[in-house]
């Protein structure tokens, strides 16, 4: 596997680029054998439309966790132009937690775009054919790590996410939330050695959606080394907490309530003779 994106636009200049670029889940379709595929379209904020360059490659590299552990290595997936914008599909037989990441370089900016989350398929078990064959990742890659926790499996808003960068985290300018490709106010500490903790405020919007709504939160890290600068994104797909909002002092009364009252009876009853 080539250890880097190949066929760069060398004549684009930076300003030329867009600003951020991120994946977006698009539509998921369920194939006659039961399994499951997932489309996905890279976006960006900028007035410089993302756009499908002749001479611009991105690349992606993706993997599967499913119940027999996690694949080694990285397969490639092809991806194609639709509508003037990057988009490729994965396949997934069973259920399994996927880890995206595409890569691409414009002037002097390279962007690196990730997304974790599960996908369902109800295909018969067997493995997952790759596009290409299994490597590894480009060499000296920026990038997030999430770490692994029960969470990431059904991310929601008010739960604590840990993250890792994987770059020169003393360059690094600012870490920024996104959403719906605006930035929101408040950037968030990036520590020394690359720790980031981030804790997705609640949306009364999506509180009041369905569960199964979702809404993507884009981590933003801009990083300025060598002449060159970097910008990697993750995107969080979150859906409303379910454990945010319950009233845990009026269950815990009741609860106590009912316990005594329990006991009470327990005590009158007891005293009485059963023949009676």
């Amino acid at each position: 596997m080539a250890s880097a994106v190949s066929s760069w636009a060398a004549d684009l200049v930076s300003g030329d680029c867009p600003d951020v670029v991120w994946i977006t889940c698009g539509e998921q379709s369920r194939r006659t054998d039961g399994s499951i595929t997932q489309h996905y379209w890279l976006r960006s904020n900028s007035e410089n439309r993302l756009q499908c360059f002749p001479d611009l490659q991105w690349e992606a590299y993706y993997r599967l966790t499913d119940g027999d552990g996690l694949e080694e290595g990285y397969s490639r997936a092809p991806l194609t132009c639709s509508g003037g914008v990057p988009h490729l599909e994965i396949n997934c037989r069973t259920n399994a937690r996927l880890e995206l990441t595409l890569v691409g370089h414009c002037g002097g900016k390279h962007y690196t775009a990730q997304l974790q989350h599960a996908l369902f398929g109800k295909a018969s078990a067997g493995k997952h054919a790759p596009s290409e064959r299994f490597g590894e990742l480009p060499a000296g890659l920026r990038r997030w790590n999430l770490k692994p926790s029960r969470r990431n499996t059904y991310q929601q808003t008010g739960d604590t996410y840990h993250f890792i960068y994987h770059g020169n985290a003393g360059s690094v300018e600012s870490v920024s939330v996104l959403e719906k490709g605006r930035r929101l106010p408040e950037d968030l500490s990036l520590a020394r050695d690359g720790n980031l903790v981030y804790t997705p405020a609640h949306d009364p919007h999506l509180d009041r959606s369905s569960p199964y709504e979702v809404k993507e939160t884009v981590l933003l890290a801009r990083e300025a080394a060598e002449g060159r600068e970097y910008l990697t994104t993750f995107t969080l797909l979150l859906h409303r907490s379910y454990s945010a909002h319950l009233k845990r002092l009026h269950g815990c009364l009741l609860f106590a309530g009912m316990a005594v009252l329990a006991a009470g009876f327990t005590v009158i009853f007891k005293r009485r003779p059963w023949y009676r």
